[in-house]
């Protein structure tokens, strides 16, 4: 080997361990990360026009943000707000809110959440909405009605 050729394949080590250094010096968030790992949970609190869309997200190491897609089929059509589920190693319970639902109607889920290094998509679940619970309202006039005086009755 010559010379030249040494002094190329010690630049090179040393590139290389220059560059391992950079990236240990960087912080946890700003190294390469793995798409985030997702778990569809289950639909909370329905009501007849709103429900809480649950799951868990695991960062695996990378600034993360998830969402939910929601809708009557598996093509969703909907979507929730966008919130954050960090950059740390560990599982996290996420859940977010979503309105206007149709009461009686079957809705589609499922969890979105997406790094630098890619989207994850969970598995979809579904949850059906409640009626509209009923409500009924009697109105008598005059009140109070005076002993065999005529009363008018309306209702809804």
């Amino acid at each position: 080997m010559t010379d030249r050729h040494r002094r190329k394949a010690a630049f090179r080590s040393s590139a290389l361990l220059i560059a391992a250094l950079v990236v240990l010096a960087l912080p946890a968030g700003a190294r390469a990360a793995t798409r985030p790992a997702v778990s569809t949970g289950q639909a909370k609190q329905v009501s007849f026009g709103s429900a809480v869309l649950t799951g868990s997200v695991n960062p695996n190491g990378g600034d993360t943000s998830y969402y939910f897609q929601y809708g009557p089929t598996r093509l969703y059509g909907g979507q929730s707000a966008i919130a954050d589920a960090g950059a740390g190693t560990h599982a996290v319970q996420v859940s977010l809110p979503v309105a206007g639902l149709q009461p009686i109607t079957v809705y589609h889920f499922r969890l979105v959440a997406v790094n630098g290094a890619g989207a994850s998509i969970g598995d979809d679940r579904t949850f059906l909405t409640l009626k509209v619970p009923l409500s009924l309202q009697i109105l008598a006039s005059p009140n109070p009605v005076l002993f065999g005086g005529t009363v008018v009755v309306q209702g809804t």
